[in-house]
């Protein structure tokens, strides 16, 4: 993301004064089934599920309902899937700026939009929220098995700019993610989103969409054995510490939140500060026409203390800005991972619910038994052909469960190495984090330092 441009302490404090009590609840995915009718798609399902008190993505804000995906015959087309071995993100990373529109449209309903820019793509376009919701539902369906980020929730009444602003950073933490995925950056559908500069609804209810989900195909023997052997204990594993990590990046992300935000409250008490001193020195003006050297020399002293109180203001904005920008929205992002894991996890439970190996497996087995009692009967020829049928039938089945199977876990697999990978974007981030805090105390000491040499050589007899 770009750094903003400088603003004032006012200004930021307006933005960031309910810091200590952001949204902490990604919505749930809109269901998924493993076929996508073709002729329509319904993709209604609210994301809001029933979750317990002290879960760390529960809200209490309204949640949004997937937009249907509009009509003009949309079609599947199976794409194919990176490698394991390839899977790892763009070091030439494409990077995302949002910026919420001023001015809200709409006659009775107000919607905000956001201008986003790319920076490989260079292109500025211009999207409403529903517009996001449309996106995340075509990545769900065109790679059910990815780790996908959850939105930010829609807030129907009530929106002030506190919240917007949060849900300017969700987007963007969102986007930025999707479009440096491995797999998911290149999504035909995700480049339109970015790319068409005109009304995107409009776009699609007149043109025919077509959604490249990821290909299902038989692994090749050397994917097969990148798959390991105990990765449903790895998965179990994982999935019984998703609630307790979730709780703690969100505690590190509101303790940095709370810790921006009380610089920006001490920048906004310098300022004040700075403004008092400067108004001292004006005053002496009203009450003494003929001032002492020394009276003069104070008042310059207020002066030069107030400009200095004021550089020190800015620098404490500057710390709190960094403080949130890095810092909290890295956490944040860990945390939102997690999140788009639980959702991942269930939209597998949903695939291996809906294979019946077992019963397949036991209905071959009676056919069998079956076809060898009757097979050497002549008169029971039409019957052993149809059980023969039935029995390749349902073991071309089996076969083709085995390999979805096989097909989930190595698309898991792959989305576990890239979850590996991106710790190093918390290396980074502390890396930052300790950085900036040298670089601003190094600017405190040299401020206060040059605003000594100004009060230590004030008079102190009048």
């Amino acid at each position: 993301m770009s750094r903003e441009p400088k603003m004032t302490t006012d200004s930021y404090l307006n933005r960031q004064s309910l810091l200590i009590n952001p949204w902490d609840a990604p919505q749930e995915p809109p269901a998924v089934s493993n076929e996508i009718n073709t002729s329509q798609h319904s993709l209604n399902s609210s994301y809001a599920s029933p979750v317990e008190e002290e879960d760390p993505w529960q809200t209490k804000e309204p949640q949004p309902e997937a937009q249907p995906i509009p009509h003009g015959n949309p079609t599947v087309e199976p794409k194919d899937m990176t490698p394991v071995g390839e899977f790892r993100l763009d070091l030439d990373n494409e990077v995302i700026d949002i910026d919420t529109n001023p001015e809200r449209e709409g006659v009775v309903f107000k919607h905000v939009n956001y201008t986003i820019k790319t920076t490989k793509r260079r292109k500025t376009v211009t999207r409403r929220y529903s517009n996001f919701i449309w996106l995340y539902a075509v990545l769900v369906q065109s790679y059910p098995y990815r780790l996908i980020p959850p939105l930010p929730p829609k807030k129907a009444v009530g929106m002030n700019e506190i919240f917007l602003e949060r849900r300017r950073r969700g987007l963007l933490r969102f986007l930025q993610f999707v479009t440096n995925h491995p797999t998911i950056k290149s999504n035909a559908l995700l480049d339109l989103f970015l790319t068409y500069e005109g009304d995107l609804r409009n776009y699609l209810s007149q043109n025919q969409i077509t959604i490249e989900r990821e290909l299902m195909e038989p692994l090749e023997q050397h994917q097969i054995d990148l798959i390991p052997q105990d990765i449903e204990d790895r998965i179990a594993v994982f999935r019984s510490s998703l609630h307790s990590s979730a709780q703690t990046w969100q505690r590190l992300s509101l303790i940095m939140e709370d810790h921006a935000r009380n610089l920006a409250q001490s920048s906004a008490g310098f300022e004040a500060f700075s403004y008092g001193l400067v108004t001292l020195a004006s005053e002496s003006e009203k009450y003494f026409k003929k001032k002492s050297e020394n009276c003069k020399l104070l008042d310059q002293g207020y002066v030069d203390m107030s400009q200095g109180v004021r550089k020190v203001s800015q620098v404490m904005l500057d710390h709190a800005m960094d403080t949130n920008d890095v810092v909290a929205e890295s956490l944040k992002s860990q945390m939102e991972l997690l999140e788009g894991f639980k959702q991942l996890f269930a939209r597998r439970d949903t695939a291996f619910g809906q294979m019946s190996s077992y019963t397949v497996e036991k209905r071959i087995q009676v056919n069998q038994i079956k076809l060898r009692e009757i097979k050497d009967r002549q008169d029971m020829e039409k019957e052993v052909e149809k059980l023969a049928h039935l029995i390749e039938l349902d073991t071309n089945e089996l076969e083709h469960q085995k390999m979805q199977t096989l097909v989930i876990r190595y698309c898991i697999w792959s989305e576990f190495l890239l979850y590996h990978q991106l710790k190093a974007d918390i290396v980074s981030m502390f890396q930052e984090f300790v950085k900036s805090q040298i670089q601003h105390a190094s600017q405190y000491v040299q401020m206060w330092n040059e605003l000594s040499f100004s009060v230590y050589t004030l008079p102190n007899a009048f």
